[in-house]
């Protein structure tokens, strides 16, 4: 493992993460305020002194390896930031959206993700608690975000539409579709939250002029993860490779068996059929463990790495120390099989509360290079981020 953080002594919580495509040594990590950046596959870090978020930030690579850094900017605005040498430098920043892209209401979670083109870019986003229903927004750049493409509603307000915190995940699939999750079904502004949900997959091949959408997961019972306060935050991935196009994988924190468990689902269509729910750790039904945080990605070979916190070392509940753990598996017409080993991503059991402030995600970026993941670890008394690489191999 290594420490990220720059030496800062701030917290940085809600960590991102973007490997370059052309250079896997050159490794950026987003957390909420600020950017890491290694030119060395993660040996040494620095933090960058031109580029900072008031809000929610991540970092991209495009195709062609030119690097971005997306701002939220105070739910008013989208600004993005660009860099031709890995991140040492950065030139903008350049507005994607603003308030009068999202029917005059604040912007939350943004996210940025690189298209299938040399310079594309997709950047996504959504209402900011509105109650009882939300809604999601999308849209494209063709050129590095130099200029952006009309705004595309993403969630269908009759028959699909978004909750009030719909955690939406925008990814771009081996053949340039765009699917994009969120969660779906009416739930006033309450805590905590218990109605169920559904996870809603839109996809689009058209810049988001038209969608199909279909319900991934139903019924999805939301997990009382302190850190995820009352919603569920889902995990997306679509397979890079073009043999491949159309493999899908999803998966969530669900709380159905009585205790958080981390569920995956699949499709090997582009979305439109999905597997049955199964469990990323089988465990007997009622049997004690909380888990949260799942990350999910493809390995090059076309099956899923996981990630996610587990409790099962140290107490079972959401105030024992916890884990950070992962595990490749197959995918199938029928869903996940043939799961391999448990592979420890921390290299020991870490405080449930590393700061005061709320960490949602982590990051996750899947490679030849092997399984690149960010999180924050508690450093005399701070939140700081912290990297790992962990071969292939070693998940087999």
């Amino acid at each position: 493992m290594r420490d990220a953080s720059g030496g800062s002594t701030t917290g940085q919580t809600e960590q991102t993460l973007a490997v370059n495509p052309v250079d896997p040594n050159d490794i950026l990590i987003g957390f909420i305020n600020g950017l890491s950046i290694s030119h060395d596959g993660g040996l040494s870090w620095t933090v960058s002194q031109q580029v900072g978020c008031s809000g929610d930030g991540n970092p991209a690579f495009d195709q062609s390896g030119v690097a971005y850094f997306e701002c939220g900017g105070n739910g008013v605005q989208i600004q993005v930031y660009r860099s031709g040498d890995g991140g040492d430098t950065w030139t903008g920043p350049i507005t994607a959206a603003d308030d009068t892209s999202n029917q005059g209401d604040f912007i939350d979670r943004p996210w940025l993700v690189r298209g299938r083109g040399g310079h594309d870019l997709v950047v996504g986003w959504e209402s900011f608690f509105t109650n009882p229903a939300g809604w999601v927004f999308m849209r494209t750049s063709a050129d590095g975000g130099t200029t952006w493409g009309p705004v595309r509603r993403v969630d269908d307000p009759i028959a699909a539409d978004a909750e009030w915190d719909p955690r939406q995940l925008p990814v771009v699939g081996a053949d340039g579709t765009i699917y994009d999750v969120y969660a779906s079904g009416h739930a006033p502004w309450i805590f905590p939250q218990t109605l169920p949900l559904a996870l809603v997959v839109a996809a689009t091949s058209d810049g988001g002029a038209t969608f199909r959408r279909a319900v991934a997961a139903a019924n999805v019972t939301r997990s009382s993860s302190p850190t995820e306060e009352t919603e569920t935050i889902s995990s997306l991935a679509a397979d890079p490779n073009s043999t491949r196009a159309g493999h899908l994988a999803l998966s969530w924190a669900d709380e159905g068996s009585g205790y958080s468990r981390i569920q995956v689902v699949t499709s090997v269509d582009g979305g439109a059929h999905w597997s049955a729910p199964a469990q990323v750790e089988p465990q007997p039904a009622g049997s004690a463990d909380e888990q949260d945080h799942p990350q999910v990605q493809f390995a090059p070979d076309g099956r899923l790495v996981l990630v996610w916190r587990d409790r099962s070392c140290c107490g079972n509940t959401w105030q024992s120390p916890y884990v950070l753990v992962g595990r490749m598996l197959a995918i199938s017409p029928t869903g996940p099989a043939h799961p391999t080993r448990i592979v420890s991503i921390t290299d020991a059991p870490q405080d449930p509360n590393s700061s005061s402030m709320y960490d949602e995600y982590l990051g996750l970026v899947v490679g030849p290079e092997g399984v690149s993941v960010a999180w924050n670890q508690p450093r005399a008394g701070a939140a700081s981020t912290t990297f790992r690489r962990i071969p292939l191999s070693q998940f087999r």
